[in-house]
């Protein structure tokens, strides 16, 4: 279960960063514009809610 979980999470990420691009490109705003889209959609497995706010919810205890 967790290299399914860990290629998911790679597949989200290729939607931003292409497989073959060249890291030392990718600059610091696009790594925030892929996290921020990434943690902000709904997922199945929490319920339909965002990660960003269940990790708030989660601080705030």
């Amino acid at each position: 279960w967790e290299r399914g979980a860990n290629e998911n999470a790679n597949g989200l990420l290729r939607q931003y960063v292409k497989k073959g691009t060249d890291l030392r490109e990718v600059t610091d705003e696009d790594i925030q514009f892929a996290q921020s889209r990434i943690n902000n959609r709904p997922r199945k497995c929490l319920g339909f809610k965002q990660p960003a706010v269940i990790f708030k919810e989660i601080m705030a205890a």
